[in-house]
């Protein structure tokens, strides 16, 4: 594989049927990804240069748009981002609405389209919770319920139905019972705090695994032939590094850094990602933190 041969395409259209709408390549196309595995979602900031008018008046005046990123290399491209996107109007400035936007912008003789969208943005501002439990309740049946709250609102929550209900953390009864009422984020993070979890949405996928854990997918090598860029910066807990963009480095995963050179090899645990790159130019690289 070519790291150097680089792919990019942006899909935007109804929210779950994204790459049934319009696919955008061969334009330009810049943007920085944050993804951490905290619940605060994670965000994207997608610039496309010189959009048709019949696109830019698609993202201007539809509501419930998802955007979908993917990126790779030699035409073999990966989900690298999804996202909920909310419309603004064409302006010559950078004014917006508040929240998510969409602006179309004149650069010299290029229109620069942004686009804003967030993991998860419509579920985690729609989802509620308003039940009562009774007395000795199972508390991982209560965090199922909130769980499912997100279900039906652009979230695929059966990967954390699962790893909830597989016995793989400690359950806790809920002795004097419990009554939940509001927003179902806030009740995701008291209970997963209760119970050791960690949760997060992850291009509208529900992640929730034990603090400081990893996912179940095989660890990610990287070294200088697989994308590694110079040596990483140890901290005292963990590692700083960067690499050329890979979709497979993502919050919650594991990564093996290979340092040949050192005769070296230590597995991290990926919990905060940036991506920044830009199909015209030099710039394609994550920089992640982990730890041990």
């Amino acid at each position: 594989m070519n790291l150097w041969d680089r792919s990019i395409a942006v899909s935007f259209g109804p929210k779950g049927a994204e790459n049934e709408g319009v696919k955008i390549t061969g334009l330009r196309i810049s943007f920085e990804i944050t993804k951490t595995s905290e619940s605060t979602p994670n965000t994207a900031k997608i610039n496309i240069y010189n959009l048709s008018p019949e696109h830019r008046a698609l993202l201007e005046t539809s509501e419930d748009l998802g955007v979908i990123l993917e990126t790779g290399y030699g035409g073999n491209l990966e989900e690298l981002f999804a996202g909920d996107i909310k419309l603004a109007k064409t302006e010559s400035s950078a004014d917006k609405l508040e929240g998510l936007a969409v602006t179309t912008l004149n650069q010299g003789p290029d229109k620069v389209t942004t686009i804003e969208a967030v993991s998860g943005h419509f579920a985690i501002e729609q989802a509620t919770v308003d039940k009562s439990y009774a007395e000795k309740t199972s508390t991982v049946t209560i965090l199922s319920d909130v769980i499912n709250s997100f279900s039906g609102k652009g979230v695929y929550v059966g990967n954390a139905l699962n790893f909830v209900k597989s016995g793989a953390i400690v359950d806790k009864i809920a002795q004097m019972g419990m009554v939940l009422s509001g927003p179902s984020s806030t009740h995701m993070d008291n209970l997963s705090s209760n119970l050791g979890l960690e949760w997060s949405i992850q291009d509208n996928d529900m992640q929730i695994i034990s603090q400081d854990g990893k996912t179940t997918e095989d660890a990610v090598l990287l070294n200088q032939d697989t994308g590694l860029i110079g040596s990483p910066i140890w901290k005292k807990d963990g590692i700083e590094f960067t690499a050329l963009i890979n979709p497979k480095i993502k919050p919650g995963r594991a990564v093996a850094i290979s340092i040949e050179s050192k005769q070296y090899t230590g597995f991290f645990r990926v919990w905060r990602a940036v991506f920044s790159g830009d199909s015209h130019d030099q710039s394609w690289v994550v920089k992640a933190e982990a730890k041990e």
